[in-house]
């Protein structure tokens, strides 16, 4: 489901707020805010369903990993840097499994002459911006301390739909704040026009610009020489 489709403008943007703003007028917040968290995967198993798992095991793993973090920062335990080293090491080597193990593996073919199959991984989208998103926000607990976020308010933080698959890497105490407030949880026309003013100039460079030299451009790629 792209930006610019008709689906997304028409039917799943108008949903969601309409949902989102609906909820949080009669019930507790953290309902709306599951609704927006199962909204954003939804949004994210309409490209494929194995996406949402690969991003799901890399949350609840960096969840766990930032918790215990910040558990040994309160301790005064000596394991917060061999926590910090292996949950790093970890994201690194998820990003890199889906995104270089091909290349690896024809390097090694090529300098030992293997036979090794290439692996049928399709990469997940927006691999790297939820990657990187939770790496920062793990260094941050590392030389800061504290940023212990709720479940539901992480999971959204890195699931949330208008930048999981494209960017651009939103930081924590940016996005989670605007998430917890309370002034936030109320419809505001005056935040409506502006929204969809911002969105409009974004849909016109990307429909009338970008497809446009798009034209020009693949072109030249279909045809190196």
């Amino acid at each position: 489901m792209l930006f610019n489709s008709y689906t997304f403008i028409l039917l799943f943007l108008p949903l969601v707020a309409a949902g989102y703003f609906l909820l949080n007028k009669y019930f507790p917040i953290k309902w709306a805010r599951l609704f927006l968290l199962l909204a954003s995967l939804g949004f994210m198993s309409f490209w494929n369903v194995y996406f949402t798992l690969v991003l799901i095991f890399s949350v609840l793993f960096n969840f766990t990993c930032g918790s215990a973090l910040s558990a040994a920062i309160v301790r005064g335990a000596k394991s917060k840097k061999p926590i910090f080293i292996i949950a790093i090491a970890a994201n690194i080597l998820y990003l890199g499994f889906f995104k270089y193990s091909n290349f690896f593996l024809e390097n090694i073919n090529a300098v030992f002459a293997g036979q090794i199959g290439a692996l049928h991984i399709l990469l997940p989208i927006g691999i790297s911006f939820y990657t990187f998103m939770q790496i920062a926000w793990l260094t941050d607990i590392y030389r800061s301390g504290g940023f212990r976020y709720d479940f539901l308010s992480y999971c959204l933080y890195v699931t949330f739909f208008p930048y999981v698959i494209s960017g651009p890497i939103a930081y924590h105490r940016e996005i989670i704040p605007q998430l917890q407030s309370e002034k936030n949880r109320h419809f505001n026309l005056n935040n409506l026009c502006r929204g969809l003013f911002i969105f409009s100039i974004g849909l016109c460079k990307k429909t009338v610009i970008a497809d446009t030299l798009a034209l020009i451009a693949n072109g030249r790629f279909n045809a190196p020489g």
